[in-house]
């Protein structure tokens, strides 16, 4: 399943290399990265650390999106909790990436406001599909 934040955003194919592993993109840049789920699990380490912070959690596990068409790949990875209701959402300040957005100017905004404004990002794609049809996860 892929995901776009923007139908109308092309492919970006940019050099993007960096020597400390971070690939660059702006906030105007993320409307053209097209998120692939590499991978979604269940996991019983997550489920506890939900119930531990009185999240109402019936399932839970993390997830790995990848999108190949930057130079290096673009990767965001998350834990997530599903509810009774079949809710699912994203674990609180989970977000883990090889991105670091940067301000107009080109200057890192850094890893905490990074996480920040990705997780408001991807809370507006439609990701919990990906991991409900990836992991069949049962109607409660």
């Amino acid at each position: 399943m892929d995901l776009k934040s923007d139908g109308h955003a092309m492919p970006a194919f940019f050099d993007t290399s960096s020597h400390d592993g971070y690939v660059r993109v702006t906030i105007t840049q993320l409307a053209s990265i097209t998120l692939g789920l590499l991978y979604a699990a269940r996991d019983e380490g997550v489920l506890s650390d939900a119930w531990d912070l009185g999240l109402p959690a019936c399932h839970a596990g993390h997830c790995e999106w990848i999108d190949t068409n930057w130079r290096p790949p673009i990767t965001f990875g998350w834990s997530w909790l599903t509810t009774r209701d079949r809710t699912c959402r994203m674990f609180p300040n989970s977000v883990t990436t090889n991105v670091m957005i940067v301000c107009a100017r080109g200057y890192d905004v850094g890893p905490e406001h990074t996480r920040s404004l990705l997780e408001k990002w991807i809370n507006t794609l439609p990701w919990t599909a990906g991991v409900h049809a990836h992991l069949a996860l049962p109607v409660l």
